[in-house]
């Protein structure tokens, strides 16, 4: 996109999540799963960070998620 750039890469375990899997029926008698969650990135000066946040419940749950400068990698 123009004027966009690529700030870093994000590695996500998305295993947490199991528990707020909600089960939908799909055509033909196939069952589906979703589950809601967001990608939170926060700039603060020269400082990266990033976390996954997703409802169980009442709750909002968060977890923080590695953030992988693309500048540092061997590809």
């Amino acid at each position: 996109m123009p004027g966009m750039r690529l700030m870093c890469t994000l590695d996500v375990d998305l295993s947490v999540l199991a528990s707020s899997l909600q089960i939908r029926s799909g055509s033909q008698d196939t069952r589906l799963y979703r589950v809601d969650y967001d990608i939170c990135v926060y700039f603060r000066g020269t400082d990266l960070r990033a976390s996954l946040e997703w409802r169980e419940g009442n709750q909002i749950r968060r977890a923080s998620i590695p953030t992988i400068d693309p500048n540092k990698h061997w590809w």
